[in-house]
């Protein structure tokens, strides 16, 4: 019995995340699943830190002042946000991107700057075989 109400519980918090992903909001979840407004809230912020889970606008923003060596009173100054709400925001990004702090954050920040701008040097290699290619044929043409 255990069993089947821990099922169902983990098939409502899945389709509140479901529903969510698809931008409905939290009152519109809970109305639609007849769940109480604090349940949705709660299974949503279960799954705020998940790692691999897309960081908020927020979150980024936080993030992207940490990864530049800002404290978190300095980003809440910035973006008009308390220091602990900074803190929330900076701890949730940190957990999703996989990372335990900001120099871990600002390494993998150049590691992928690193690796798309290599990609794109590959994406123009390719393109200028092609025109080389191209302008061998119209060269034979001629």
């Amino acid at each position: 019995m255990a069993a089947g109400i821990y099922g169902e519980a983990t098939a409502r918090h899945a389709r509140v995340l479901e529903l969510a992903r698809e931008g409905m909001s939290s009152e519109a979840i809970a109305e639609k699943l007849g769940l109480s407004l604090k349940k949705v809230r709660s299974y949503r912020s279960l799954s705020l830190a998940v790692p691999g889970t897309p960081l908020s606008d927020r979150e980024q923003q936080v993030a992207e002042l940490a990864r530049q060596g800002l404290t978190n009173t300095v980003i809440g100054q910035q973006l008009g946000l308390s220091t602990r709400t900074v803190e929330v925001h900076r701890q949730r990004a940190l957990k999703k991107l996989g990372v335990r702090n900001a120099a871990e954050l600002a390494t993998r920040h150049q590691s992928k700057r690193i690796d798309a701008l290599l990609a794109r040097i590959e994406e123009l290699e390719a393109i200028v075989a092609a025109l080389r290619a191209q302008l061998r044929t119209q060269e034979d043409h001629a």
